[in-house]
């Protein structure tokens, strides 16, 4: 873990930098919009995540503006019953005089309780998100990651969700933004994830139905893996579907329902050619999350 709090240590340092610099430049859109120069409204395009708001910017000036929207401004929904819109991504813009345009922007949901704008939706300029979010805003702008990992790490952050539903993919880019998040948490980032069951009338459920992870292992020949998981006990409970290796170094990604499975530890192994334990690892179903013990 040291390795990530030195990634941290930098982080924070550059969100210190970026919150400073987004304050006292002239051409940020806050400082913009304040001194009266232009004029914003923010307009839902329906959705949550992504490419979901429009900023509609005036100049009102009689001589050309250039500006840009920073990461990590949170707009507010004027409908109460919608959620509210974190900018991951800054966007630039440059406006001849009395010019207007519009720009697409980068967002997510901050408020997972509450219903996800429509079309039309209207937002107010909000302000800049707290620091510690920052930490997250700051490297989504410069790094590209999956909608589902952004929006999960994002309301783990913002409504306390479980870290474990930020999904496990077993890639560099996930792995530093899941762990950016544990740092800020200050717990040990779970080598495992789960999926949730979905609703039409809430964006997220908090009902886990599914346990995912990428998991690599290593073979000295071609084998057959095959994943279980046990209760404590060594009682076999799930067997998974058995798969073809190659020698070497590999990653498997194991999926299964656990629905009405009780909220307790499970062991998960891989099986090497239906007889050898090549893995095993213990996860929990328990929702709370420990602060990590080796500073």
């Amino acid at each position: 873990m040291k390795k990530y709090y030195s990634i941290l240590l930098f982080t924070s340092l550059h969100s210190f930098l970026q919150i400073t610099y987004a304050a006292i430049h002239p051409n940020s859109l806050e400082a913009l919009f304040v001194s009266g120069k232009i004029s914003v409204n923010f307009i839902g395009k329906g959705g949550h995540q992504n490419n979901c708001v429009q900023l509609v910017v005036k100049n009102n000036a009689a001589d050309s503006v250039s500006g840009f929207v920073e990461a990590g401004r949170r707009i507010n929904s004027v409908d109460d019953s919608e959620q509210d819109i974190l900018l991951v991504k800054s966007a630039n813009f440059r406006l001849g005089a009395r010019q207007t345009d519009t720009l697409d922007l980068i967002g997510f949901c901050c408020q997972s309780h509450k219903a996800s704008p429509v079309k039309g939706s209207l937002f107010t300029i909000g302000a800049m998100a707290p620091a510690i979010w920052l930490l997250i805003t700051n490297l989504i702008d410069r790094e590209n990651f999956p909608a589902d990992a952004i929006q999960n790490a994002i309301w783990v952050l913002s409504d306390n969700h479980d870290i474990r539903s930020i999904p496990a993919y077993r890639a560099p880019a996930v792995d530093r933004l899941r762990h950016t998040v544990a740092d800020i948490l200050d717990i040990e980032l779970p080598w495992y994830s789960f999926r949730y069951e979905g609703d039409s009338a809430h964006l997220f459920t908090g009902t886990k139905t599914h346990f995912f992870a990428q998991v690599a292992f290593d073979i000295p020949q071609r084998a057959i893996i095959t994943p279980q998981v046990a209760l404590p006990n060594g009682e076999i409970i799930y067997t998974g579907d058995s798969e073809h290796f190659k020698a070497g170094e590999n990653v498997i990604a194991v999926e299964f329902p656990i629905q009405n499975w009780t909220e307790t530890e499970y062991d998960l192994f891989l099986t090497e050619d239906f007889h050898t334990t090549n893995k095993k690892l213990r996860f929990t179903l328990k929702d709370n999350q420990q602060p990590m013990s080796d500073h």
